[in-house]
């Protein structure tokens, strides 16, 4: 796959392979549409390696694809798809029935909770500065509850933005996505100046690579480093998937689009455990928790 964010157009981006090796494109003349096929199993398998020998685990990514290009005839098919991959801290006793509560079920709608919006904040002064603390998260959009609900799900991320009518170099706004404050109670963090954040020894744990390399909007995280976070914390973290795909043109009318979900979550022991990938045919069904 190539992956390019609006605001890097043109530079070839190499983490979007990497950070999702447990995604595998099929397609094929029987299929409806293409897609992007979630093979989450295999990263318990196969660790995310970088160039510098660290293991990656994806908390947030937004990967697409599509066969559209400039200059295809008028009204000819073609296929599309996208994924939203999205982490949560869950309390270590909620676990299993955070697991039973989200399995199988249509995250279309965005009714999990989400991470903060900061505008007016430098990377680099996230967490501590005083801009990030007038307002309190939830006030900028941080929520741990399903309306319903006594299970907590405390999203992994939140974002400092940086709008282009703040700034006319800019072709487009950049979301830069950080660790939630959470993180950073476990073991102190410190911002490396480039695109993510270090312990104290130098060593970046957390990283959002479309701030150096393009691609989509990601989080990632060093496994050898978030498992004993996590402990600290007594959370485990959860996974949900959505995806779509679809077919576009003229000539397309009538093609159904297919609406898809998966589940999984990181044992201690650095495992991962998978619920069974869900179609759906009806955007609006089976939304919510599980009751």
């Amino acid at each position: 796959l190539t992956l390019q964010s609006p605001q890097l157009k043109g530079r070839k981006t190499t983490h979007g392979r990497s950070a999702f090796r447990f995604f595998r494109r099929r397609i094929s003349a029987e299929t409806t549409g293409a897609f992007l096929t979630a093979r989450i199993r295999r990263l318990h398998a196969r660790r995310l390696e970088s160039r510098d020998g660290q293991s990656w685990l994806p908390l947030i990514c937004y990967p697409s694809w599509s066969e559209y290009r400039e200059g295809r005839p008028f009204g000819e098919p073609y296929r599309s798809t996208w994924i939203h991959l999205e982490a949560f801290l869950v309390p270590e006793v909620q676990c299993d029935a955070a697991m039973k509560a989200i399995s199988r079920r249509n995250f279309f709608g965005r009714w999990m909770p989400g991470g903060a919006k900061w505008l007016h904040v430098f990377v680099g002064e996230y967490p501590w500065a005083s801009a990030c603390n007038v307002e309190t998260d939830d006030w900028l959009g941080f929520g741990t509850r399903v309306d319903g609900s006594a299970l907590e799900f405390m999203p992994v991320y939140n974002e400092i933005v940086c709008e282009w009518e703040y700034d006319g170099s800019l072709p487009s706004s950049i979301y830069f996505h950080v660790p939630a404050r959470a993180f950073f109670e476990a073991s102190p963090l410190w911002w490396n100046g480039v695109d993510g954040f270090s312990t104290p020894d130098g060593k970046t744990v957390f990283r959002d690579p479309s701030a150096s390399e393009g691609g989509p909007a990601t989080l990632l995280a060093d496994i050898d480093d978030l498992l004993p976070r996590l402990k600290g914390l007594g959370c485990r973290l959860v996974w949900t998937l959505l995806g779509e795909k679809y077919v576009l043109g003229e000539t397309a009318h009538g093609t159904p689009r297919v609406t898809y979900s998966q589940t999984a979550c990181l044992n201690i022991d650095g495992t991962i455990s998978f619920g069974d990938r869900v179609f759906f045919d009806d955007n609006e069904k089976d939304q919510g928790l599980a009751r």
